[in-house]
């Protein structure tokens, strides 16, 4: 999966409420992107796994939009836990880096097909309701 934005959704503070967020998110990535968690999950449920997303994401170091979208895309197609794996994890504690280029590390070939398979048979949805402390310490 590919996620793709147009420049405007791409500037910086896009939108900025959790609400905003969520609408946007589940209308413009999920539904054309993600049909198969659209589809099954309730609209409460949609929103409730993106925020929980963001709030994860933004634990992460990660306050863009885009960064967040990236973050949470995974979080669905990869499992909801990714970043506690080999390729993800390292590639979010990358600081020389900003946060576009950190997430994109997910889908250059920074992480290879080996570990993200692995995350994949791994990965635990328990996770869509880690509370961040439990991610930072």
């Amino acid at each position: 999966m590919s996620i793709k934005f147009t420049s405007d959704q791409m500037a910086d503070g896009f939108v900025q409420s959790d609400a905003e967020f969520a609408a946007w998110y589940i209308k413009d990535v999920m539904e054309p992107h993600q049909p198969e968690f659209y589809h099954v999950l309730t609209p409460e449920g949609r929103v409730d796994r993106v925020l929980r997303g963001r709030t994860l994401a933004r634990a992460h170091g990660l306050q863009q939009t885009n960064a967040q979208a990236y973050f949470i895309g995974m979080m669905f197609d990869i499992g909801p836990d990714f970043y506690r794996f080999a390729g993800f994890k390292e590639a979010l504690a990358r600081t020389d880096l900003d946060e576009l280029p950190r997430v994109r590390q997910f889908l250059d070939g920074t992480v290879t097909d080996k570990q993200a398979v692995f995350a994949i048979q791994n990965a635990s949805d328990k996770h869509w309701w880690t509370e961040p402390e439990e991610i930072n310490g």
